[in-house]
């Protein structure tokens, strides 16, 4: 497949990156409610604790999961302090990745999201095969998938992911609409060269 930059470099370091939270946006997504202040009691250590309510606030936000080593610092003084804990007993390195999958799990469960899987993908082509034979442009096509996966409650995956799908439909639109133009051509029609 061609290379095909759906997004500027920029751009994917934006998207793939946690949101930048104002003090304001801060108290709104790490302020948790009643349920998830229950759920926060059951955890065992300081570091779950304080990763699983930053999860938690910027899957609100950006309804997309970061790597613990993504989150920012800001952030996890600010939840650290909420929670009436040291920042010098947070130890990233003990967030194993069984718990990191199973408080994503809760998350979703909490917010009433759908993980992403198959028939998301096979929705998504069939918007992108759409899209593309109405000649949109692919970042465009790109921002659409996520405008729908939002609004049909599913976790926003990677920038790769809806890169790599949208480049390959278009790919794809492109050799269709080559082939039918070559077909057309192989009739033994003679296309004129000077229509003027």
């Amino acid at each position: 497949m061609p290379r095909m930059d759906i997004l500027s470099a920029v751009e994917r370091e934006e998207f793939d990156a946690p949101p930048t939270l104002t003090f304001a946006q801060q108290q709104r997504y790490f302020d948790p409610p009643l349920e998830v202040i229950h759920l926060l009691k059951r955890l065992k250590t300081p570091t779950n604790q304080v990763f699983f309510l930053i999860s938690y606030g910027y899957f609100l936000a950006a309804h997309r999961f970061y790597s613990c080593l993504q989150f920012r610092e800001a952030d996890i003084d600010y939840v650290t302090q909420a929670l009436g804990w040291s920042s010098d007993l947070l130890q990233p390195s003990s967030y194993a990745k069984q718990t990191q999958a199973r408080h994503r799990h809760l998350i979703l469960n909490l917010c009433q999201f759908r993980a992403w899987n198959h028939v998301v993908l096979q929705m998504l082509t069939s918007e992108t095969q759409t899209l593309a034979q109405l000649y949109w442009e692919p970042r465009h096509i790109f921002m659409r998938l996520v405008e729908r996966l939002i609004a049909t409650r599913v976790t926003v995956p990677h920038s790769d992911v809806l890169s790599r799908l949208v480049a390959t439909e278009l790919t794809q639109h492109r050799q269709t609409i080559a082939q039918q133009v070559g077909s057309v051509h192989g009739n033994g029609r003679k296309v004129p060269r000077n229509c003027g």
